[in-house]
């Protein structure tokens, strides 16, 4: 089993700041921001390496100008985002569950 070193949730945390969102919640190796905007993910192979996850709903301009303004934080902090994939997040009926699922 591959050991899993210390994520850079510190610098994450402000890069994702830098686009005026607060984080909310981190789970495992996933950040979920306020308003669902966006979720960021930590690469475990490449510790410098942020995916940001756009909400289906998110729209495209929008997205490309949270994407600038987190690259721009990014390349201060020695990190580099890279855009992912759509993804939605719903809450299971009956239950306080939430489904995220990705898209390509």
């Amino acid at each position: 089993m591959e050991k899993i070193g210390l994520r850079p949730l510190p610098q994450a945390e402000e890069i994702v700041e830098k686009t005026g969102l607060k984080v909310t919640y981190n789970y495992d190796d996933l950040i979920f921001v306020e308003h669902n905007a966006f979720i960021a993910q930590f690469n475990d192979n490449k510790p410098e390496q942020l995916f940001i996850h756009f909400n289906i709903d998110c729209e495209e301009e929008e997205a490309k100008n949270l994407l600038r303004n987190m690259e721009y934080k990014a390349n201060e902090l020695g990190m580099i985002v890279i855009r992912g994939k759509k993804y939605t997040l719903e809450q299971k009926d009956d239950a306080e569950e939430m489904e995220l699922k990705f898209f390509d």
